[in-house]
């Protein structure tokens, strides 16, 4: 090509697929920096490759920014490019579309009604589906169970499809309930409904499920309390050759209601041996009897108790070591630590029920995917986006689509300012 149609042909490129690459228009200096690598090439072609390397490894590629302009106030306001891309990388987990491009070049982005305009687009497209599948995976920390390590001795039918199938199932579960069904908060914890493919269906004891297809069933009595129940769930809060009441109460506890705990204490021990003539309930009443341990295990114990009727790899049972089960539980300051409240329950459901209904729990999935979101944990200074997002999910009665929404619309999504330390 001529030096003009060269120098114009470089110029479209960098402009092109550097505002898709950057999620954002070139600088005047970026530009002429790419254009010139290009047209100071022997030819195009080698131009083109060295231009195109030069963007794939430039920092405006590799990491989202999110830095925004300085305010007068002192606080940093994301431009309307950015705001783009956190919208798309939260709602899509990846790039802006072509309409979102749009609606940052033209001003919509500027405005909270054009960000909540473009987040409901969003939301509402198909693509949305995998990312709030994997807020779901995070959220409930069953991620690992892909190689969670179990005994092949004790579980021989806990195989790599199985482990797949969980995940798989969890996915479905969630995106249904929020897409497809009530969509709201209390659907996850008291649905009688679920799916399987014939794999997990055989592994449950479910019947009439036979191929790889995927089929939404009502779940048998014995698999009620829905996302309690959940195969990986049960799975990944156990140990390789037993269950842990200690991990499954955590979970309920960290996950599902936002309180944490301290670490054990040094001298707090490991898990008790596995005694072939007693439950697992009886072996770990160690640690309410010891005070060192009671504590903590007070909050935690008498929740993971409830749990017991699923093994260590999610499969319901009657009987350990040719005892009854005793799965009755208790959940002390079920809404927060301190309020002296205890609530009993004698299966899975009932604690599902009671976390359906939880204001703690009902909160805590807001502040989860806020934090997912945001891509960090809330503190002191995020109390008035938190509260307006969790006004808003309240209105909506616990809508998760609208919490969604909130999150994206909160001031402190595009407004930022110094966190205190």
């Amino acid at each position: 090509e001529s030096a003009p149609d060269a120098r114009a042909c470089a110029d479209r490129f960098v402009q092109g697929f550097g505002m898709r690459a950057f999620r954002r228009p070139l600088t005047p200096a970026e530009a002429t920096r790419y254009t010139t690598l290009i047209t100071n090439a022997r030819d195009l072609d080698t131009g083109l490759a060295r231009a195109l390397q030069a963007t794939l490894v430039s920092p405006a590629f590799l990491y989202r920014s999110e830095m925004g302009t300085a305010q007068s106030d002192g606080s940093w306001k994301l431009t309307p490019w950015e705001t783009a891309s956190a919208l798309s990388y939260t709602f899509w987990g990846t790039m802006p579309d072509a309409a979102l491009f749009t609606a940052a070049s033209d001003g919509t982005l500027a405005t909270p009604a054009g960000v909540e305009r473009e987040a409901r687009r969003l939301l509402g497209d198909p693509r949305a589906r995998e990312p709030v599948a994997t807020f779901a995976m995070q959220w409930l920390g069953v991620e690992t169970v892909a190689n969670t390590p179990r005994s092949t001795t004790l579980f021989p039918e806990f195989t790599d499809a199985v482990r797949m199938a969980m995940l798989e199932e969890t996915r479905r579960f969630v995106t249904h309930v929020i897409f497809d069904s009530t969509h709201r908060y209390e659907e996850l914890f008291t649905s009688r409904e679920g799916f399987v493919n014939e794999t997990l269906a055989r592994y449950y004891g479910i019947t009439g499920v036979t191929g790889g297809e995927w089929r939404r069933v009502t779940v048998p009595d014995n698999r009620q309390g829905a996302l309690l129940a959940l195969g990986s769930v049960l799975t990944r809060y156990a140990h390789s050759d037993q269950t842990s009441p200690i991990l499954r109460g955590v979970f309920v506890r960290k996950n599902l209601l936002c309180q944490d705990f301290p670490p054990p204490p040094p001298n707090a021990g490991g898990v008790p041996d596995v005694n072939p003539m007693a439950t697992t309930r009886e072996r770990f009443r160690q640690h309410t009897a010891n005070a060192v341990c009671a504590g903590c295990h007070q909050y935690i114990d008498g929740v993971g108790f409830g749990f017991e009727q699923f093994d260590a790899v999610g499969r319901f049972r009657t009987s350990e070591n040719g005892q009854t089960i005793d799965h009755a539980g208790d959940i002390p300051d079920l809404e927060a630590i301190g309020t002296n409240t205890r609530l009993a329950f004698s299966t899975l459901p009932e604690l599902a029920r009671a976390l359906s209904q939880s204001e703690a729990a009902q909160q805590c999935v807001a502040r989860q995917f806020y934090r997912y979101a945001r891509g960090y944990r809330d503190t002191a200074d995020h109390r008035c986006a938190t509260r307006y997002v969790l006004n808003r999910y309240r209105e909506s009665n616990h809508d998760l689509r609208e919490l969604m929404i909130a999150v994206v619309t909160s001031a402190d999504f595009t407004l930022r300012r110094a966190v205190t330390p």
